[in-house]
């Protein structure tokens, strides 16, 4: 199998929300971290698979909010803003 590494961006507006990422079929998200001053997604996927689809969901949780994780599994966190902003991200589940 031959893999290709790509990134997309997540908007800031996205703070306590659900941002929804078309991405080749069976991609792994690797790790979302500040490039610049946007948050990026990278993430690895099948070069055969590359034209098959699917959507993803990434949950974006601020410090101190509340919020209903149900089957969401952790991603990363990310300084935004020279570290006054912190966010969590998650992929949504099922």
């Amino acid at each position: 199998m031959t893999e290709k590494i790509f990134k997309t961006r997540i908007p800031l507006e996205a703070i306590d929300a659900q941002v929804r990422l078309e991405l080749p079929k069976d991609s792994k998200i690797l790790t979302i971290q500040l490039q610049g001053t946007s948050p990026v997604v990278w993430y690895s996927f099948d070069v055969e698979k590359a034209e098959d689809r699917e959507w993803r969901t990434i949950a974006v949780v601020g410090t101190g909010l509340e919020f209903e994780s149900g089957n969401w599994r952790y991603i990363s966190t990310v300084l935004v803003q020279a570290g006054y902003l912190v966010l969590h991200f998650y992929e949504v589940l099922g």
